[in-house]
């Protein structure tokens, strides 16, 4: 398993290869379905509305839906959203703390991937996102 740390309120990026049961790299123009969820491991919290949020990208110039952009070769990238104060009540933030008093929070991305003849599933067993609390300073 692959852990991964941001510091609460943080961008960061999270990165995988697609691939059929062969090995070989799926192209994001294979692609039928794809979808990521994101959530708090202890309380099963959704994380910033990503709920099976589509990120099927096949056919779109550039080849990004919902911060997830694709390379050749099968690569994807998951750019995790900073939090954006006073904005929204719904703009959290791909990298906050679910429970307030916790120092560190372990979240799960969960990425689904459909092609014609199988599917790729990226998720538990592979990648962990710890988030840290940020310091806050005291203003005066």
């Amino acid at each position: 398993m692959t852990r991964v740390r941001f510091r609460e309120g943080s961008s960061g990026r999270i990165s995988g290869v697609i691939t059929d049961i062969d090995g070989n790299p799926v192209e994001v123009d294979q692609l039928t379905s794809a979808t990521l969820t994101l959530y708090d491991i202890q309380t099963r919290t959704i994380i910033n509305g990503r709920d099976h949020q589509d990120i099927n990208a096949a056919g779109l110039s550039p080849s990004v839906l919902n911060n997830v952009s694709y390379e050749a070769g099968g690569i994807f990238h998951f750019d995790l959203q900073p939090e954006v104060e006073d904005v929204s009540p719904e703009v959290l933030g791909d990298n906050r703390l679910v429970v307030r008093r916790r120092q560190i929070e372990r979240h799960q991305p969960e990425f689904y991937f459909e092609y014609p003849g199988g599917a790729f599933f990226y998720g538990p067993l592979d990648i962990e996102i710890e988030v840290t609390r940020a310091v806050r300073r005291a203003t005066t």
